[in-house]
C-alpha cells in the first residue's frame, strides 16, 4: 500500500491536493493528513502512524498537485530498486519532500531521523542522503501555461509536466533564478488553475478515478 502524506496549514491548498489525488491517482493508495504541528512535525507524525505492512510513502506539500493520471505509477515504477524517487532536487542536491517517495522499510532501517529542520538543510533534505534513489527532470518552461512558468513542475519520459509545487508559501510567492526574483501567482489562485487544468486532462467532468477527495486519514495534535 501506498501512503501520501500532506501536511498542512491551509485547508484551501489541502482540499486542492486531495481533490487532485482522487483525480489522477487510480492506484491503491490512502491520504494522511497532517496539521497542528510544524511541517517537519507533521511529516513524523504521519509516518509514525502507519501501519507494519506499508512499503511506499509519499510525501507532497499542500501547494502541490499531481497533473495526470498515472503519475504515482510512474514514480514508483522511478523507485524499484532504490529507496527514494523524487520529483523534485532541493537546491542542496537532496530529494525534498514537496514530492517525494519514499521505501518505508528504507525509513525504518535507517539511522534514527527526523524530517524536522537540521543542520541548516530544509525540511527532510537529508533523509535522502542515506541511499540511492532518483530525480525527476524539471519541465521546459517553454511549453508550460502561464500559471505554471514560475513553479516546480517536474516532467515525465516524454517531456511532459506530471506533478507541479506552487511555492513560496508563508515566506512569499517568489521563484528565485539565476540570481533574480520572479514573481508567482498568488496562493487563492492555484487551487482554480489547478482544478482547470485537470477538467481540461481528464475530461469535462474531472471524474474521480479513486475515491473521493475527502477520504483522508487526519493526523492532529490530539493525535
Amino acid at each position: 500500500m501506498i501512503y501520501i502524506a500532506i501536511p498542512t496549514v491551509t485547508p484551501r491548498l489541502e482540499h486542492c491536493a486531495r481533490w487532485a489525488i482522487a483525480r489522477t491517482t487510480p492506484e491503491p493508495h490512502r491520504v494522511i493528513v497532517a496539521r497542528g504541528r510544524s511541517h517537519g512535525e507533521n511529516l513524523d507524525a504521519a509516518f509514525a502512524g502507519l501501519p507494519d505492512d506499508a512499503e511506499w510513502f509519499m510525501t507532497m506539500d499542500d501547494d502541490a498537485a499531481p497533473l495526470r493520471v498515472g503519475w504515482l505509477s510512474w514514480l514508483v515504477a522511478k523507485a524499484e530498486g532504490k529507496t527514494w524517487a523524487a520529483f523534485w532536487r532541493a537546491a542542496r542536491g537532496y530529494p525534498h519532500p514537496l514530492g517525494t517517495l519514499y521505501s518505508v522499510s528504507y525509513l525504518r532501517q535507517s539511522p534514527p531521523f527526523t524530517y524536522g529542520l537540521r543542520s541548516g538543510a530544509d525540511v527532510g533534505e537529508r533523509i535522502g542522503a542515506w541511499g540511492n534513489g532518483v530525480f525527476a527532470s524539471p519541465c521546459d518552461r517553454a511549453i508550460l501555461p502561464w500559471w505554471l512558468s514560475t513553479c516546480d513542475v517536474a516532467a515525465d519520459d516524454e517531456g511532459h509536466p506530471i506533478f507541479a509545487h506552487l511555492g513560496g508559501g508563508t515566506i512569499g510567492h517568489t521563484w528565485y533564478h539565476r540570481g533574480r526574483l520572479y514573481p508567482r501567482i498568488p496562493t487563492w489562485l492555484w487551487p482554480v488553475m489547478v482544478k482547470r487544468y485537470l477538467r481540461n486532462i481528464v475530461g469535462p467532468q474531472a471524474q474521480l478515478v479513486h475515491g473521493r477527495p475527502h477520504d483522508a486519514r487526519m493526523v492532529g495534535d490530539h493525535q
